[in-house]
């Protein structure tokens, strides 16, 4: 029987983590610890198979292990997360570091459901079997997920017959990128997210090329005054530009609008015929506003031919109804994000469930299945 010590600073969450592993005759519970440094000083006296921890705020799981790597019989660490979002850095760092696997729990209090349940059983069997960790966990080097992004950008201005300068760096001018020579008029990226979107959005955004080929609108369900910030934040940690939209802006390729809290956002033309950016005061809808619903539906009367819509986590059905009534007017594919890396799935599931989804993904794939979708 393999014994197991449990980390969590929640006593009610230690129990129900215990009350699962002990249903399995391999595993025996025979210690909880309620945070990392007690649980080092537990290992440094006892002998356990396998660890697993909750990650929370208070939990210093990055000097946990690298203190576990100065003991010579270490135990396989397993992490349970609530929020991949937020977490998924502190995941890496620690997969680096040598833990095993994490298992993501759907609600911070309520997130022990029998599909959790089975998916924690099943790593617990596979780190006491010596498996190699899961795909999944593997750690992932940002600078090669950057290089797999500007290989795919070079494959699409191939397609596209165009020369487009794909060198991806942070420090450069970006008002020398993005520029006509790549650019597709007739293709627009519509973005739509809310509940654990901004976390989402920082590992999105910064994974596009500087030179993106269209202009990417988004409503981020935020209200008025936040918006701003978050796209500055997005701007400086990104190759690609962002900004908060302003009212009749003409949308260009390489930039992402956010559009503003407190506002709606549509996409109409100005007189020369260019797409534009319109914000208006129109009541929420739903309680809404911006809505993402309303920005698609807006898009049903521009000259796009195709619209690429990303739907990621977020509560309700938002952008279900838009991208309905779009799919009725123009050519378009629906990337939504997968539940395993959803905040909320909300948003997502309503687009799934509506078979509206061309490609489901966790959040740090949807970089490339947009890059990949603009070279078919």
């Amino acid at each position: 029987m393999q014994k197991v010590l449990i980390v969590d600073n929640s006593a009610l969450m230690r129990r129900k983590i215990c009350d699962i592993i002990n249903t399995d005759k391999d595993f025996q519970v025979s210690e909880m610890s309620m945070n990392t440094q007690d649980a080092y000083n537990k290992i440094v006296e006892n002998a356990y198979a396998i660890v697993v921890i909750g990650l929370s705020a208070r939990m210093d799981v990055l000097t946990f292990m690298r203190q576990l790597q100065t003991l010579e019989n270490r135990p396989r660490v397993i992490f349970l997360t609530s929020s991949i979002a937020e977490d998924m850095q502190t995941i890496r760092q620690a997969m680096s570091l040598g833990a095993y696997d994490y298992v993501y729990r759907e609600n911070r209090l309520h997130g022990m459901t029998d599909k959790v349940a089975s998916e924690l059983l099943r790593s617990l069997h596979n780190a006491s079997r010596g498996l190699p960790a899961p795909k999944h966990a593997q750690p992932v080097d940002p600078y090669e997920a950057t290089k797999r992004v500007r290989e795919m950008v070079q494959r699409v201005s191939q397609k596209l017959d165009r020369s487009v300068d794909t060198t991806v760096h942070r420090d450069v001018d970006k008002d020398a990128t993005a520029t006509s020579s790549g650019m597709r008029k007739d293709t627009l990226i519509a973005l739509a997210c809310s509940t654990g979107g901004p976390q989402a959005l920082q590992v999105l955004i910064p994974m596009l090329p500087a030179d993106l080929p269209v202009p990417l609108v988004l409503v981020q369900h935020m209200p008025a005054g936040f918006t701003d910030s978050l796209a500055r934040r997005l701007d400086q940690t990104s190759a690609i530009h962002v900004k908060q939209a302003e009212d009749q802006e003409v949308l260009r390729a390489g930039w992402v609008y956010i559009a503003p809290g407190g506002k709606h956002m549509e996409i109409g033309k100005d007189r020369s015929g260019r797409p534009m950016v319109s914000l208006n005061d129109k009541p929420p809808i739903g309680s809404l506003k911006p809505c993402a619903d309303l920005m698609y539906e807006s898009l049903c009367h521009s000259d796009y031919k195709e619209i690429l819509c990303v739907v990621l986590t977020g509560m309700g059905a938002d952008g279900t109804k838009g991208i309905q009534m779009l799919k009725k007017h123009k050519k378009i594919y629906v990337i939504s994000e997968s539940q395993d890396t959803c905040v909320v799935y909300g948003m997502p599931r309503s687009i799934e469930q509506q078979g509206l989804s061309d490609k489901v993904v966790p959040i740090n794939q949807i970089a490339d299945a947009i890059i990949k979708k603009l070279g078919d």
